[in-house]
């Protein structure tokens, strides 16, 4: 898990010299493989959706989003065995809370530069 975690801080600092749709897939991706071996790096889903948005148009955004909340309510109910609704609930709910946060966050800064 050690080795999968650096890979993955390899990948994001690798921001500068890929472009930035492929830096993002590889992340994802990496992500991706990191929580089928270990479902606990699932948390790394909530900076990796800011990164998302940020990269990539709005919906296309919430399709990776939701994506990692499949993957992370899928991983999350393989290690319990059952389907807790509380399993889906949590990553659901985080997720909007990203995308609403993000949303506010993006529409603040742009009414901040019309003033400027």
């Amino acid at each position: 898990m050690l080795a999968g975690a650096v890979v993955l801080l390899a990948t994001y600092a690798a921001f500068r010299v890929l472009p930035g749709r492929v830096w993002l897939a590889l992340l994802v991706a990496v992500w991706f493989g990191l929580v089928l071996l270990a479902p606990s790096f699932a948390w790394c889903a909530v900076p990796l959706s800011f990164v998302a948005l940020r990269v990539l148009p709005f919906w296309p955004a919430c399709a990776v989003v939701a994506g990692m909340v499949v993957t992370t309510v899928v991983t999350w109910t393989r290690m319990t065995d059952r389907l807790d609704p509380t399993i889906v609930l949590g990553p659901v709910c985080v997720a909007v809370l990203a995308v609403s946060a993000y949303r506010a966050l993006e529409r603040d800064a742009l009414a901040r530069q019309a003033l400027l």
